[in-house]
């Protein structure tokens, strides 16, 4: 589909060479055929060449999964807003105007969803479920007629949390995976170097005469 403008526009040229070339001649000349061919052949090569051209990498695609820490800033700015006494649609389109990137775009997806009457459990389901742990709190909060404060700071809190925790869990892997193979590049050396001249020296004074 990308090479269809470049094709369209050989084509183009083509039959605009052509034109200018019939208005050149008298009346009742008519193109030769050798001229018609010669600028088919042009077009063609200029679609090839735009074809064949190395196109450009363009920047790598934004991904659609909120990170962990984004989502704990959210929870709570979301808190600071809800504590205001502004409602929760108004908080979150406040948030996401402040916001950038996917939390400003997930959090407008929340609040666009709510005004149309989607339920909150239809509403946060239609952004990814990094966010399942702010729609849990202000899901009990309005079960129990609380402010969703606290438990949006409490929600973030944890996001944090598990963040830490699955970062210390990533870093104890690496070490594995680093100790592991110079454990094995550098234990036959050490054999080699250090234990088995002792055992040769005890096996020669042992079967000495």
């Amino acid at each position: 589909m990308g090479d269809l403008p470049a094709l369209l526009a050989a084509l183009l040229v083509a039959t605009a060479v052509l034109t200018w070339s019939s208005g050149r001649r008298p009346a009742g000349h008519t193109a030769r055929p050798a001229q018609a061919v010669l600028a088919a052949r042009s077009s063609l090569a200029r679609y090839r060449f735009v074809r064949g051209r190395p196109r450009r990498v363009g920047r790598e695609p934004t991904p659609r999964m909120a990170t962990t820490l984004d989502v704990a800033v959210a929870g709570d700015l979301l808190a600071l807003a809800l504590d205001s006494g502004a409602g929760v649609d108004e908080c979150l389109e406040a948030v996401a105007k402040r916001s950038g990137g996917l939390t400003s775009a997930h959090l407008a997806t929340v609040a666009a969803g709510r005004r149309w009457g989607l339920s909150d459990e239809k509403a946060w389901a239609l952004v990814d479920p990094a966010w399942v742990g702010v729609a849990r709190a202000l899901h009990l909060a309005s079960l129990a007629g609380v402010p969703p404060g606290r438990l949006l700071t409490a929600a973030a809190a944890d996001l944090r949390a598990a963040e830490q925790h699955r970062v210390e869990l990533a870093v104890a892997r690496l070490r594995v995976a680093v100790v592991l193979p110079l454990g094995a590049c550098f234990l036959p050396a050490f054999v080699l170097t250090t234990i088995l001249p002792v055992i040769l020296a005890l096996a020669g004074r042992t079967l000495a005469p």
